[in-house]
């Protein structure tokens, strides 16, 4: 088994030699998401998580649920609709 530990700095430090790496993009997926209006708590596949009001619910590809800081949606996902705030 291959040890891949995160150091403070960000980066991370492996005794062997990892394959080389190659470039990827997530695929187009569309998933449903949900901007919520009050923190909330959620059952997910890794146990419960909390979320902040304004954050986002997102269901994926397998029912799976899980809360995602409104931040980082905005860095990582375009919504599709314009319902957005309605």
């Amino acid at each position: 088994m291959i040890e891949i530990k995160r150091l403070p700095d960000g980066s991370h430090e492996c005794a062997t030699a990892l394959p080389d790496a190659v470039r990827a993009v997530k695929k187009p997926i569309p998933l449903d998401v949900r901007r919520m209006p009050e923190a909330f708590v959620v059952e997910t596949m890794e146990g419960r998580m909390q979320g902040k009001a304004g954050d986002w619910l997102i269901t994926g590809i397998d029912g799976e649920m899980y809360p995602c800081d409104a931040a980082i949606f905005a860095k990582t996902y375009d919504v599709l609709d314009d319902l957005v705030g309605q």
